[in-house]
């Protein structure tokens, strides 16, 4: 199972950046680069969702090592339906020339046609009306791309020089950890400071990857035409750690946590699901805008590559936020207060106060750097 799982995770990855950055190029086309994201991120979000029911449903009917088959048969027929309808890429991108190319032959063609003989006052206005690009199209594209016009290709090792790059990683390192940190042990962290029954934690795992599937959507549709991708994500910042002190406060405030030796639901369980959904959201949010934000400050010809380096940091903190969070519920252990969940709260809302203040401190950085 080990072995499948590294396999499926490497697989996953790599098919996942192929259509992620195919589907931003083509949605920026159209000047929704943030719709295809969107779409994605829903997509990966709902099935986890859907699954916080199915899943102990199917341990239940055929058990443990029958749900796996069962699972895999399903990622099976999802993944083979779509490869039916996958063309190759030369029946639709190599085929066809890029944009900037289009234009250029076009112009010779006219330059060409202008120069044999003098055409019609009609034919004249055509051709001046197709050279004009679209008045839409080009505000669109200004805006996605204003802060990326003079950024080529590059190459890895050009892209681990770049002191941009490396603040941004550290930003998303911070902002992701507390995120990762409750999805992937939200039914344990559920035992381990209000006893949660098993209902109760699967109403908590639905509440909060239905908010990330939403969030991720939201994300998409929104950054672009009404917001910015960066003042986007600072907004997400802020919730986030206001969210996480607030969880903190209250862990600290209340003395049982909770957690009085008997299951319970009272206003202090919903209200530590609903913040900890609200966490969910700025999770998705914040993957949303790393194809995005990258597109924005190094360009199309680069999409692929900074984006693939900054799922990186996302994975890291796919691995340190779980990590650290669990060791945050085996400190606290069988005590009556969840003291050591609460400080691993307040450590996330240090963390994401720090990626907030990289946003100022990145000028003086890039100053001091030249």
């Amino acid at each position: 199972y080990l072995s499948w799982g590294v396999l499926y995770g490497l697989s996953q990855g790599a098919a996942f950046l192929a259509v992620l950055t195919c589907c931003v190029s083509w949605f920026q086309k159209y000047g929704k680069a943030g719709h295809g994201v969107g779409w994605i991120g829903f997509c990966i979000g709902v099935w986890p969702a859907v699954f916080s029911f199915l899943g102990p449903a199917a341990v239940d009917a055929v058990g443990l090592a029958g749900s796996f088959h069962l699972c895999a048969g399903v990622l099976a027929v999802a993944a083979l339906l779509p490869a039916l309808f996958i063309c190759m890429p030369d029946d639709v991108t190599c085929a066809a020339l890029p944009t900037g190319d289009k234009d250029r032959v076009h112009r010779e063609d006219v330059e060409i046609s202008s120069s044999r003989g003098s055409p019609s006052e009609g034919s004249t206005a055509a051709s001046t009306t197709e050279l004009q690009p679209d008045a839409e199209t080009e505000s669109d594209a200004a805006s996605c791309t204003s802060q990326s016009q003079d950024v080529g290709p590059m190459r890895m090792g050009q892209a681990l020089l770049r002191l941009d790059f490396w603040i941004l990683w550290l930003q998303l390192l911070l902002s992701l950890m507390p995120g990762f940190g409750i999805q992937y042990i939200i039914s344990p962290m559920m035992i381990n400071v209000f006893a949660a029954r098993e209902s109760l934690q699967v109403t908590a795992s639905f509440i909060f990857l239905g908010s990330y599937a939403v969030g991720r959507l939201f994300s998409g549709f929104l950054v672009g035409p009404r917001v910015s991708a960066r003042n986007f994500m600072r907004g997400l910042f802020a919730i986030q750690g206001v969210a996480c002190a607030i969880i903190g406060a209250a862990l600290f405030s209340v003395p049982d946590g909770g957690r009085d030796g008997e299951p319970r639901s009272g206003c202090l369980t919903w209200v530590f699901v609903v913040l900890i959904s609200c966490i969910g959201m700025t999770l998705a949010g914040t993957k949303v805008m790393i194809p995005l934000l990258s597109l924005d400050i190094w360009g199309s010809a680069n999409l692929g590559l900074f984006t693939g380096l900054m799922y990186s940091s996302a994975g890291t903190a796919a691995v340190l936020g779980p990590v650290t969070s669990w060791m945050a519920l085996a400190a606290n252990g069988d005590q009556p207060s969840p003291v050591a969940v609460a400080v691993w709260f307040c450590c996330s809302a240090g963390s994401t106060a720090v990626a907030v203040l990289l946003y100022w401190a990145k000028p003086l950085f890039l100053r001091s750097a030249k």
